[in-house]
């Protein structure tokens, strides 16, 4: 059941935010090595952030489909 969800739409997101980050982090260093240090610092801020937002969307779904 999990692997059906991720075929599609949510694979190739998830793909295509892997490779931008890897694909950003790499050209950061080589144009401008301070500022890619400085962007690959704050990557890990932005990663939680996201998995805190996917969090209460999920909890807030869960409430929302058992109250109606």
């Amino acid at each position: 059941m999990m692997v059906n969800n991720l075929a599609g739409v949510t694979l190739a997101a998830v793909v295509q935010a892997i490779s931008t980050v890897i694909l950003g982090s790499v050209l950061g260093l080589a144009i401008i090595w301070k500022v890619g240090l400085i962007g690959i610092a704050c990557t890990p801020v932005v990663i939680s952030t996201g998995y805190i937002r996917l969090v209460c969307h999920l909890k807030f779904q869960c409430a929302s489909n058992t109250s109606f």
